[in-house]
C-alpha cells in the first residue's frame, strides 16, 4: 500500500485588513501599559511584577505595596502600635496619575488580556507574548495542506478577484450597493469601501471558506 506523504500546512488565506488593525491595536496597548508600568517606577514602590493587576486593581496593588514597605518603629514599651495604625498616621499621597492610566488602559480590549503581557527582568519594559500576539494577528489566517481544499479555497479567492476587476471596469455598476447584491453575497462575501468616496470591493467572509472546508 502507498503511503500518502505529508505536506506542510500552507497560508491560503490572509486578512491584511485585519493584520494590521491588531497590530495597530496591540501597540496601542502596550504604549497604554508601559505607561502605567512608568507611573508605577516613577513612586519608588517595589518593583511591579503583574501589570494586569495593576491595571484592573490598581488601589489595591498600591495599598499592598504600602503595607509591604512601611515600617513601624522599634518600639520598647507595654503598649505598641500595630502596623495597620501607624500606616493611618502617615501622609501617603494618592496616586492619582496611575489611577487615571489604569482607567484608560481598561479601556482597551488588549490590556485586559493577561496572557498578552508580562513586565521584563529590569521591571522597566511591558513585554508582548510574541506567540499569543502572533495568534491574534493571525487569527483569520487560513492553512490548508490537502490540495483539493487548496484548490477550492484558491478558486473562491479568484472569483473574488476577477469580480472586483469587472467592478472597477463598470466603475461600481456591477456591485452596486443594492439589496439584490446583498442578498446574494449574504454569509459568503461583505462589501468594504476604503473611504466614503471609493466604490465597493467585494471582500471574503473566512467564516465562509471554513464552511467550504468541513
Amino acid at each position: 500500500m502507498k503511503k500518502e506523504i505529508e505536506t506542510a500546512p500552507v497560508k491560503v488565506y490572509s486578512d491584511p485588513v485585519h493584520e494590521a488593525k491588531t497590530r495597530i491595536e496591540l501597540e496601542k496597548a502596550r504604549v497604554s501599559l508601559q505607561a502605567c508600568l512608568d507611573i508605577w517606577n516613577g513612586l519608588n514602590m517595589v518593583p511591579c511584577t503583574d501589570i494586569f493587576a495593576l491595571i484592573m486593581n490598581p488601589q489595591t496593588v498600591y495599598g499592598s505595596a504600602v503595607n509591604q514597605l512601611a515600617e513601624p518603629p522599634v518600639q520598647t514599651g507595654r503598649f505598641k502600635i500595630s502596623k495597620e495604625a501607624y500606616i493611618n498616621t502617615l501622609e501617603i499621597p494618592v496616586p492619582d496619575s496611575l489611577y487615571r492610566a489604569a482607567r484608560e488602559a481598561r479601556k482597551q480590549t488588549f490590556c485586559a488580556m493577561p496572557e498578552l503581557w508580562t513586565v521584563s527582568e529590569s521591571g522597566l519594559n511591558v513585554v508582548l507574548d510574541e506567540t499569543e500576539g502572533g495568534a491574534l494577528i493571525d487569527s483569520q489566517s487560513i492553512y490548508l495542506s490537502d490540495p483539493d481544499k487548496i484548490t477550492k479555497v484558491e478558486n473562491v479567492i479568484k472569483m473574488v478577484e476577477l469580480m472586483n476587476i469587472v467592478n472597477r471596469e463598470m466603475k461600481g455598476q456591477f456591485m452596486p450597493p443594492s439589496p439584490h447584491v446583498y442578498q446574494f453575497i449574504d454569509q459568503m462575501f461583505t462589501l468594504t469601501q476604503k473611504t466614503c468616496e471609493d466604490m465597493f470591493e467585494l471582500k471574503i467572509d473566512p467564516a465562509f471558506l471554513r464552511s467550504l472546508l468541513r
